[in-house]
């Protein structure tokens, strides 16, 4: 039975696609929220809702190893100072990471990514 009330929240999914990443690049990380009944934050209703965009959580410049933030050798994994993260709680948790946006910049193009696992490098200081 479908919905008819005027309060129904977008559905959110997610897709991974990965391309190897050369060069200094800026880069935008960004966590979706969500309300305090857990429903994805929205304006508008209905079909016109929209997820708004949440201020970054960590922006830099790309680099070269190892100079951070880095793209590693593997091509797809953003290495970044724990330090560089505006909260915390994304470092000590890096689960609330899974998901989220990263975009990356280069001249005038941005493509944006869905993170898909983080991890926090012991040998890197907090």
């Amino acid at each position: 039975m479908e919905s008819t009330r005027a309060d129904v929240r977008p559905l959110s999914s997610s897709e991974s696609r990965w391309t190897a990443l050369n060069g200094a690049s800026p880069f935008d990380l960004r966590f979706a929220g969500t309300d305090a009944s857990g429903l994805v934050i929205a304006n508008g209703t209905g079909a016109n809702a929209r997820v708004p965009r949440l201020p970054a959580i960590a922006t830099g410049v790309l680099a070269n190893s190892p100079t951070l933030p880095h793209v590693a050798a593997d091509g797809r994994t953003l290495v970044i100072a724990p330090s560089s993260v505006v909260d915390d709680v994304y470092v000590l948790n890096t689960a609330t990471l899974q998901l989220a946006e990263l975009d990356l910049t280069r001249g005038s193009q941005t493509r944006r990514y869905d993170v898909e696992t983080a991890a926090l490098d012991p040998d890197l200081e907090l």
